[in-house]
C-alpha cells in the first residue's frame, strides 16, 4: 500500500475510533443536588424512603413526565441527595422543576406542596422543604 494510502487509511480509523469513543461514552451526564428536609419535630420511622424527581413541568393539561429520579432509606433530616441526568434529555424550551416525597412503607409521610423550578437562569431551587401529607 502507497504511504499516501497508509496516512490516509490511519487518519480515517483514528477519526472513527474517536467516534466509536465519544459514542461509546454517552450522551454527557449531569448531576443536581440537595437537600430534603420537613419543619415537624417528628422522627421518621426505620423503613422511610426519600424520593426526589427531576420533571418535565411543560405541558398544562398532562401529567409531569420524570426525567431522572434518585430514592433512598432517609432516617434525618435534612437529607441529602444527588441525582444525574441526560444533558440532551433537557430541551431549551421545557419547563422542569424537582418533586419530593418521604414514604413509610406504603404511607405517604411528606411531599413538596411548592413548585421547585430548575433550568430557568436564575439559581435552581434545589433544597427542598416537604409538608407533612394530609395537612
Amino acid at each position: 500500500m502507497p504511504r499516501f494510502m497508509r496516512t490516509v487509511t490511519g487518519a480515517i480509523l483514528t477519526a472513527t475510533l474517536a467516534a466509536c469513543v465519544y459514542t461509546a461514552g454517552g450522551a454527557a451526564s449531569e448531576s443536581l443536588r440537595g437537600t430534603a428536609t420537613y419543619l415537624e419535630r417528628i422522627a421518621l420511622p426505620p423503613n422511610a424512603v426519600l424520593e426526589v424527581k427531576l420533571v418535565d413541568v411543560s405541558r398544562m393539561d398532562a401529567p409531569a413526565v420524570t426525567i431522572s429520579s434518585y430514592k433512598a432509606p432517609i432516617s434525618a433530616v435534612p437529607a441529602h441527595w444527588q441525582m444525574s441526568y441526560e444533558a440532551r434529555a433537557i430541551e431549551a424550551n421545557h419547563s422542569y422543576a424537582l418533586e419530593a416525597r418521604i414514604t413509610s412503607g406504603s404511607d405517604l409521610m411528606f411531599i413538596t406542596t411548592t413548585h421547585n423550578p430548575v433550568f430557568t437562569g436564575a439559581p435552581d431551587k434545589t433544597d427542598l422543604t416537604l409538608q407533612r401529607a394530609g395537612n
